[in-house]
């Protein structure tokens, strides 16, 4: 038994682009769903963990790579200026500078979560001009 409303479809191929476009019985184009993201293959997931792994790690070695680099300078200018002050220097701004970055780097990627989450919540908002 039949509905009681038929839809029909009309496919017009547009050879600029070599994309089809689809048509409804109103001629009123309109698009077909994309699949649902929530069903993620386990590979995918797999590879989530992978990255989130990674991530860890580089905040867990951004922070003692950068005080070593910069008390490495530091300890060269020492030698080279015969001073013992500039390795201390070196000490304090690699920890500075290795938790600037990291901030930055959290910040970004909460953002980045947020923005995500709303996506696939379906609110659509998108980052506003305080979050840019």
């Amino acid at each position: 038994m039949r509905s009681k409303r038929q839809y029909s479809c009309v496919r017009f191929k547009n050879f600029a682009s070599g994309m089809g476009v689809v048509y409804n019985d109103q001629g009123m184009p309109f698009n077909r769903p994309l699949p649902d993201s929530e069903s993620k293959s386990k590979r995918s997931s797999g590879v989530d963990a992978i990255v989130k792994a990674e991530t860890g790690i580089q905040i867990a070695l951004i922070l003692p790579s950068s005080v070593v680099v910069c008390w490495l300078i530091g300890a060269w200018a020492d030698r080279h200026f015969h001073q013992s002050w500039i390795s201390i220097v070196g000490v304090v701004f690699g920890a500075i500078s290795g938790l600037v970055y990291i901030i930055q780097y959290v910040v970004r990627a909460d953002r980045q979560d947020r923005n995500e989450t709303a996506t696939r919540n379906g609110t659509g908002e998108g980052p506003t001009g305080s979050d840019r």
